[in-house]
C-alpha cells in the first residue's frame, strides 16, 4: 500500500502489525512516513521517536524527527535531532543542507560554516551550485553589525571530537577562522564567479584585512571581465563597471585606514594592477557601446586609477 501511495491504508495495516510486533523498527518507521505523507505530523513524530528509541543509530528517523520540529517552528528541538541524524548519515548532502539552513536560523555560525564545508565536500555528489544567499547570510552573521563574535561557544561538529586544548581560541575567533576557511575553499573551487569574490571582499574588508579585500575585488573584476563576449551585452558591461567601482571604493577605503595591510592595499603596485584591468575593460566596452553610461564609467575609473597610481608612485619615490 505504501508503494501505491495509499498511505491511510498502509498506516492502518502497520498499526495492526505493530500491536503484534511492537519492536519492529522498520514497521514504526514506515508508519511514521505514512503519517508524514498524510500530514499527520504529531502521529508521525510519535512513530519516528519510537524508532529512535529502539534504534538510536537510525539516521533517517532522526532526520524526519528534525524535519517535523522544523516545520512546526521548534528550532531548538530540531537542532539535536539533525545532529543525531548526521552522526549516522554523514555523506547525505541533503541533511547537511538542512542542517546549514537550520543553524543559520539559530545564529550558530560555527555549525553553519562546518555544514557548508561538508556541502562543498559533497559537491560532486549533489551537483548543486554554490548557494550564494546562504554564504551571504553566514558572512552577515559572522561580521555584520550586531554580529555575536564573542558570544558563548557552540557545539562541536556532529560526530566530532573535542581537542581538549587549554589555549583554544575564543568563540569569536573560531567563528571567523571557520568562515575564512570556508570562503577560501569556496572561491578556490568556483574561481570564475564574480559574486563570490565580491562577498569574500566584503568579509575581509569588515575584518580590516585590506590587502586581502583588495585582492578579492581585483579577482572579482578579473572574473567579470574574462567571460567570453561580455563586451557585447549591456548588462555584462554594467557588471564589469560595478566590479571596477567596488575595486576603486575598496582601495580608497584602504588608503584612509591605518596599518600595514591598508598601506600595501593602496600601494603603487596595487593601483597599477587596477588601472590596467580598468583600462583594458574600458577599451573593450566602448567598441560597441561608447555612449553607454557603464562604458563611460569604466573610462572614468581607469583614468582615476591611473592618477592614483602616479600619486602612489611619486609618494614611494619621495
Amino acid at each position: 500500500a505504501f508503494g501505491r501511495d495509499e498511505y491511510a491504508v498502509c498506516a492502518r495495516h502497520m498499526e495492526d502489525a505493530l500491536r503484534v510486533t511492537p519492536l519492529d523498527v522498520e514497521g514504526w518507521f514506515t508508519l511514521g512516513m505514512c503519517h508524514m505523507n498524510l500530514e499527520a505530523f504529531d502521529a508521525a513524530l510519535r512513530a519516528l521517536s519510537r524508532v529512535t528509541q529502539l534504534q538510536p543509530e537510525h539516521g533517517e528517523a532522526w532526520a524526519n524527527v528534525g524535519a517535523i520540529h522544523l516545520r512546526a517552528g521548534r528550532l531548538q528541538a530540531a537542532y539535536p535531532a539533525h545532529r543525531e541524524a548526521l552522526k549516522h548519515k554523514r555523506e547525505d548532502w541533503r541533511m547537511w543542507e538542512n542542517y546549514a539552513l537550520l543553524t543559520l536560523r539559530l545564529r550558530r555560525v560555527d555549525d553553519a560554516a562546518y555544514a557548508m564545508g561538508r556541502m562543498l565536500d559533497l559537491r560532486e555528489k549533489s551537483k548543486r551550485p554554490t548557494d550564494l544567499e546562504m554564504l551571504q547570510a553566514l558572512v552577515e552573521l559572522a561580521t555584520g553589525e550586531g554580529s555575536d563574535r564573542d558570544a558563548d561557544g557552540e557545539g562541536e561538529a556532529p560526530g566530532g571530537q573535542g581537542t581538549g586544548a587549554q589555549d583554544q581560541p575564543t568563540p569569536g575567533e573560531r567563528r571567523i577562522k571557520r568562515v575564512a576557511e570556508l570562503m577560501g575553499r569556496t572561491v578556490s573551487t568556483v574561481r570564475s564567479d564574480p559574486a563570490l569574490w565580491a562577498l569574500y571582499g566584503v568579509f575581509n574588508q569588515r575584518l580590516g584585512r585590506w590587502e586581502a579585500a583588495v585582492d578579492c575585488r581585483t579577482k572579482q573584476m578579473r572574473a567579470a571581465s574574462s567571460r567570453s563576449g561580455w563586451e557585447k551585452e549591456e548588462a555584462s558591461i554594467g557588471e564589469v563597471a560595478e566590479a571596477a567601482m567596488m575595486l576603486d571604493a575598496t582601495m580608497h577605503a584602504a588608503a584612509a585606514a591605518p596599518g600595514e595591510s591598508a598601506a600595501r592595499a593602496g600601494s603603487a603596485h596595487a593601483w597599477y594592477t587596477a588601472k590596467m584591468l580598468m583600462a583594458g575593460a574600458a577599451r573593450k566596452a566602448k567598441v560597441l557601446f561608447p555612449e553607454l553610461p557603464s562604458s563611460r564609467e569604466l573610462e572614468r575609473l581607469a583614468q582615476a586609477a591611473t592618477d592614483s597610481y602616479e600619486s602612489a608612485r611619486s609618494a614611494g619615490a619621495a
